[in-house]
């Protein structure tokens, strides 16, 4: 986010329609939307990466055990999205991120436990609560985006939700998969800490800059 405000000062005093304009990153509430998506790609990438490797390397599960221990994390997205449209449709977009960023906060603080303590059910509740945040948030942060700009621009802030999501999940993979690899069980409880502190940035500066 930094580095595309950067970009946006140089390319408006180049062009009349700058790739990153001001009157985007300018709206708190489009910044914290896009920050969202980075933080949610970069936790559920760099998560999903590390522990697959994990589940089958220290637990020694087989591919097919890994993949259903991965399951929560893949269905219950949908799951959630759907029950809350069914029930809950008016709930607002500030609501849904935050609840979201602490469901994924709860998920990534259990798997930093299961490090310590690896039991199948810690795992597995921990990729549910993941799951469940993606379906909370994911639905929130693309209408925040949307709703947060302007008609004319709804092409250019939904590309760059889904650039930062991009760049998210790279970075997520690879900075987890860095610290996993020098320092192993420490490692990986240093990336789910991670993930704990930017779930919970996010959720503080959805509650502040969003409106009602």
């Amino acid at each position: 986010i930094v580095i595309a405000a950067g970009v946006c000062a140089l390319t408006e005093r180049r062009s009349a329609s700058p790739v990153f304009p001001r009157a985007l990153f300018s709206r708190p509430a489009f910044v914290t939307c896009v920050a969202a998506g980075v933080v949610l790609s970069l936790a559920t990438y760099g998560i999903l990466f590390i522990e697959s490797i994990y589940l089958q390397s220290v637990r020694h599960l087989s591919a097919l055990a890994t993949g259903g221990m991965i399951v929560p994390l893949t269905v219950l997205p949908t799951v959630t999205t759907r029950m809350i449209d069914r029930y809950r449709a008016d709930m607002h977009v500030k609501p849904r991120l935050v609840t979201g960023q602490i469901l994924g906060l709860a998920g990534a603080t259990l798997m930093a436990v299961s490090v310590r303590v690896p039991a199948t059910g810690i795992i597995l509740l921990a990729f549910g609560l993941l799951g469940m945040a993606l379906g909370y948030i994911t639905p929130a942060m693309t209408t925040g985006v949307l709703t947060s700009s302007p008609a004319a621009m709804s092409g250019l802030a939904s590309g760059i939700l889904n650039a930062g999501r991009q760049v998210g999940g790279a970075i997520g993979v690879a900075l987890m998969g860095t610290l996993v690899q020098m320092h192993h069980d420490r490692g990986m409880v240093v990336s789910f800490i991670v993930a704990v502190v930017l779930f919970g940035v996010i959720a503080a500066g959805a509650q502040r800059a969003i409106p009602r």
